[in-house]
């Protein structure tokens, strides 16, 4: 008898993305997201044999890895962690002007 997909083992992947408030980005069928919680924390819960790829993002942060793939998921992931750093700031400012925006070099 075939195991209904309704009743398939999930596994859980956690970590940390470094920071709060993180969107961490994944898609297994359908586009999925998380945000980080007050430390960092984060927890997704995924199917079995699942294979995709984690993607962190802020606004104005880089993150090392960039993502991580994983592929046919088959237990729990733990320690799944990435690091964050502040992007340096523009070269310009812009402002908008009658629905255009106008920029100037800061440095």
């Amino acid at each position: 008898m075939l195991q209904s997909i309704k009743n398939a083992p999930t596994f859980t992947i956690s970590g940390n993305a470094g920071e709060a408030g993180v969107e961490l980005d994944w898609s297994d069928g359908a586009d999925q997201y998380v945000l980080s919680g007050a430390r960092g924390n984060f927890s997704i819960t995924v199917a079995q044999g699942f294979s995709g790829t984690l993607t962190p993002s802020l606004p104005g942060c880089g993150f090392y890895p960039t993502n991580i793939t994983f592929t046919n998921v088959q237990s729990n992931k733990i320690g799944v962690n990435f690091a964050v750093a502040e992007l340096a700031s523009p070269q310009f400012q812009a402002w908008p002007t009658k629905g255009k925006f106008q920029q100037w070099p800061t440095g």
